[in-house]
This record gives C-alpha cells, sequence and structure tokens, in this order.
C-alpha cells in the first residue's frame, strides 16, 4: 500500500489505523510529495494507493493517480477540503475512492475494500470486452446492457458520465471522463474528433469540411479543427 501526504503527522495515523486493521498482512510505504512517489513506483507497484488531493498543487496529485491508474492500480483520494471543485477534479482520473478528513479506522477499512472490490470489477469488465468485443452500458431504465463495440457510432462527454450513440438510435452512458475512453474502446477504431466527442471511424459515412460535421450511423456530428488533420489522416 502507497501513503502519498504532505502532513508526516497525519500519515502516520493512517499507517497506525492500517496496521490495527490489517496487522502484519499489509506492506505500507509513505512519500512526502510527487516526485518521491514517482520514483517509488519506478521500483515498485502497490495494490493500492492513498492520495491527499493537495500535494505541492492539485495538479501534483491529479499526475500520480494518472500514473497509478494506468498502471492498474487502485486509487483512493484524501481531503480535508469540502470543496466541489476538488471532487470535480478528482473525478478527472476516475478514482476508485473520494474520503474526507478526519476519518476513522472503520471508514478507511471500507473505503480501501471498497476500491479494491470497484478496481477488480473495472478489470474484469475490460478483461471481457476485449475477449468479447463487448460493453457493458446503462440504459435509460438503469439496467445493464452489453453491446457490441462495432455497433457504438460516437460518445460525447456530458459532466462526469460519457453518452453512447449506437446504432439503432438509442443511447447509452458509462461514468468516464471522455479522455479515458480508450481503457475500454479499441483506439484503433475509434477516435477523438472534438473535446466533447469520439467516433467510431468505421462507421463514417462523409465529412462536411465547411460546416465541420461528420455523419456516422445517419446522425452528425461536430468535429474541431485542432483534430481535423489527424482525424481525415485516420480515416484515409
Amino acid at each position: 500500500m502507497l501513503i502519498v501526504e504532505d502532513d508526516e503527522l497525519f500519515a502516520l495515523r493512517i499507517k497506525r489505523m492500517l496496521k490495527e486493521i490489517y496487522a502484519e498482512e499489509v506492506q505500507i510505504n509513505h512519500c512526502l510529495e510527487s516526485k518521491a512517489a514517482k520514483d517509488y513506483l519506478e521500483v515498485e507497484k502497490p495494490d493500492i494507493a492513498l492520495i491527499d488531493v493537495v500535494l505541492e498543487d492539485e495538479k501534483a496529485s491529479i499526475e500520480i493517480a494518472r500514473i497509478l491508474s494506468d498502471m492498474g492500480i487502485a486509487v483512493i483520494f484524501m481531503t480535508a477540503f469540502r470543496r466541489e471543485d476538488l471532487f470535480e477534479h478528482a473525478l478527472e482520473v476516475n478514482p476508485e475512492n473520494y474520503i474526507l478528513k478526519p476519518f476513522s479506522s472503520l471508514q478507511i477499512k471500507q473505503a480501501i475494500e471498497l476500491a479494491l472490490v470497484k478496481k477488480e470489477s473495472r478489470n474484469y469488465t475490460k478483461r471481457q470486452s476485449k475477449e468479447l468485443g463487448t460493453i457493458l452500458l446503462t440504459s435509460a431504465n438503469s439496467t445493464l446492457e452489453r453491446v457490441p463495440i462495432k455497433a457504438i457510432i460516437a460518445v460525447e462527454s456530458s459532466g462526469n458520465y460519457c453518452q453512447f450513440y449506437r446504432l439503432g438510435g438509442v443511447k447509452l452512458v458509462h461514468r468516464m471522463p471522455l479522455k479515458n475512453y480508450s481503457t475500454i474502446l479499441p483506439d484503433s477504431v475509434f477516435i477523438q474528433i472534438h473535446r466533447r466527442y469520439v467516433i467510431n471511424l468505421d462507421l463514417v459515412d462523409r465529412i462536411d469540411t465547411k460546416e465541420q460535421l461528420v455523419w456516422a450511423g445517419g446522425l452528425s456530428f461536430p468535429y474541431g479543427k485542432k483534430y481535423q488533420n489527424n482525424f481525415i489522416d485516420r480515416l484515409s
């Protein structure tokens, strides 16, 4: 387990809690700042990381969380600040949990166990998607539906969620930032064409370069100039 916390006294308190909960079953490593955490991650791979939302600054914690997420390590953010903007900032990297300080031994234990379950569930879903060529998405009546990846026309960012357009005019949703689309969709087929849209190249019918619109699966979507060259190169 990795703790990234710039308050040494609070980090010591967390370590004591964890020792009480897990006895000698868990090896705990503490880093005071992001550089030390990066150095540690070059040689070790923990199962889970507890990260203060504000280290040297907010960007440092997000950067570390991204590295951990890319390594398949569960992330729990900790903070003493009850600020909505910090929470929204943390959601950019889709952490497994978010806990407010001060917390009890029971609260941290439950946060850790839930984070590990969510991480395993995500990893399982990704493995299943790759093996079966499908993805689990939430329908309008809040049930999970297994959708063939080739039937997904486009993905649209909608706050902390993404809307998935599938053939047949059905919209489904999944909680994730749009920039994380490649974790569940093959980037050999899908490409970002706008700050809010990702599209299935195999379903593109035509492009209107004057209006900056692309048609796919009978629907039209805008594309941004900064994405235009890469999009057209990939399409051709």
